[in-house]
């Protein structure tokens, strides 16, 4: 997993994945979001002091096309939220990823953070990826990012080198994809 950009303690209180949360009490939080998250889901951020971190991970082979909209929702002041988030396409796969970061007009001094990584395995393989930020007020930090990337033969041939065969070393590079 990519550092993180926030100062985050070792222990989140995790959420459970669902359409609609709500967090109204200040602490530290986790949502992770896996191929049984529902497709569209929004996180609210009512109250100040909170920290939320979010990942996700998505897979798509060959035919399938999993969407997920993620929407968090800065209510209140001083609130921070950091979303890491990947897809691994195969095949003909192609995945869609819509996230957005909202700052509220009186949320002030927000942070807030959207990663969305993707490693396209095969030439036919697609993503579509919109990373947004709707920001209402001058007093937050905020900022998105997309990345896709496919396997290069320079990536393989040195991890080969190593005594690994193509398809091992393929694993390994998406092992440490979602690592």
């Amino acid at each position: 997993m990519a550092a993180s950009r926030l100062a985050l303690p070792t222990h989140l209180t995790p959420l459970t994945p669902a359409g609609e949360i709500t967090v109204g009490e200040p602490g530290t939080y986790r949502l992770v979001l896996d191929t049984t998250a529902p497709p569209i889901c929004t996180v609210r951020l009512t109250v100040p002091d909170i920290l939320l971190q979010i990942i996700s991970n998505q897979t798509a082979g060959s035919g399938e096309a999993p969407t997920l909209f993620l929407t968090v929702d800065h209510q209140a002041p001083r609130t921070k939220a950091e979303v890491l988030a990947k897809s691994l396409v195969r095949g003909t796969g192609s995945p869609t990823f819509k996230g957005l970061l909202r700052i509220a007009e009186s949320a002030t001094g927000c942070e807030s953070y959207l990663r969305h990584d993707t490693l396209l395995l095969g030439d036919q393989a697609r993503v579509h990826s919109w990373p947004a930020l709707e920001i209402l007020n001058n007093e937050v930090k905020c900022s998105h990012s997309a990345t896709v990337r496919t396997i290069r033969d320079e990536d393989l041939a040195y991890i080969r080198s190593r005594g690994l065969t193509r398809k091992q070393a393929e694993e390994q590079i998406i092992t440490s994809f979602f690592a």
